[in-house]
Order: structure tokens, then sequence, then C-alpha cells
């Protein structure tokens, strides 16, 4: 039963996460933009049904450092990995439109490059990664300085009109009603 409960919970919470933000970009017809923190929480949530599971089963203590470590190092990439702000539910080309129009707006002086925007004063230079096709990217710095000023840009850009794409939204509609249905045929033993 502990086993159940241990894969249960965690399924549950992640379906509703993806029903929560598909639901959140077709209500308000505007691209969600995450920050780093929320993913990373999603990706913990996933790992606390192994690690009870682990702990409850009394594996050796060889194994379970090993899984824990594995687990850690996992966490920390993903750590790495999702800095910054991820969007869902994006119009790649209104995006741009919508950032440049952000940064023109609060007076910064820019380049921009495909993938890539240098600011010059302060200096920072920030990274957008943008799958138009599917609506999602990432917006993150890549120097040190900055955070601040991507916190006041990306407020900034969730008070814009950016059109929406609705593939991703979609998907994570169908994903949480699969999780769903998943959890509870895994829980009644069907």
């Amino acid at each position: 039963m502990a086993e159940k409960i241990s894969h249960f919970v965690p399924l549950l919470v992640i379906a509703f996460l993806f029903l929560l933000s598909g639901t959140m970009v077709f209500i308000n017809k505007k691209p969600l933009i995450i920050s780093k923190r929320v993913y990373l929480s999603i990706f913990l949530i996933i790992f606390i049904g192994p690690v009870i599971e682990l702990i409850s089963n009394g594996v050796s203590t060889a194994s379970m450092y090993l899984s824990f470590g594995i687990i850690l190092l996992m966490i920390a990439f993903m750590a790495y990995y999702l800095s910054g702000y991820i969007i869902m539910g994006v119009n790649g080309d209104d995006f741009t439109r919508a950032l440049t129009e952000t940064l023109t707006g609060m007076g910064y002086k820019y380049e921009m490059s495909f993938s890539s925007i240098r600011i010059k004063e302060p200096e920072m230079e920030i990274y957008i990664a943008m799958q138009s096709w599917i609506g999602s990217g990432q917006i993150r710095m890549r120097t040190k300085s900055g955070k601040e000023d991507l916190k006041r840009i990306i407020d900034s850009l969730k008070s814009k009109n950016i059109k929406p794409n609705f593939i991703t939204p979609g998907l994570y509609l169908f994903m949480g009603v699969a999780f769903i249905v998943m959890d509870i045929l895994m829980f009644t033993g069907k």
C-alpha cells in the first residue's frame, strides 16, 4: 500500500500541474512564463516517489547512497539547465516583437542576434531559445550579472499581449488527463 501511495501522490501532483499549465494558457490566451524554480519543483516531485520507495523497501546502504547520489546529480543538472524562465504556449515572432518593445520601452541599448540579446548598459547578455512551431522557449542570463534586470524584463513581458501557440498547452492538457488515468489504474490495480 505504501508503494502505491508513493507513486500515486507524485503522479497526481504532476497531472494537476500539467492541467493547470495548459489551462492557464487557454484561459488567459497568452503564453505562460514560469520561473525555473517551478520546473525544478516538478522534478523534485517526480523523484519523491522513488526516494520513498527506496526508504520503505529497506535497500542496502550502498544502493541507497548510489540512488540518492544519482537523484541529486539529476536535480543539480536540472537546476543548472533550467536557469532563467520557461515560456510555454508562445508565438515566437510575436514574442520577439514584444521583447524588443519591452527593451526599447525600458531604455536599454541592445544588439539582437539569432539566439541572444547583448545589452550595453548595464552590460549583460540574455540567451533566448525559442521553438516557435511547438510554442515553447527559454530565456536566461548568459552573464552572471543582471538577474534583477532580467526579472524586470520578464515582469514587463508578462503584462504584454503576446499571441499564444496552443500546441504545447494542448499537449500538457492531454498529458495531465493521461497521468490521472494512469494513476487511477495503478492505484486500483487494474
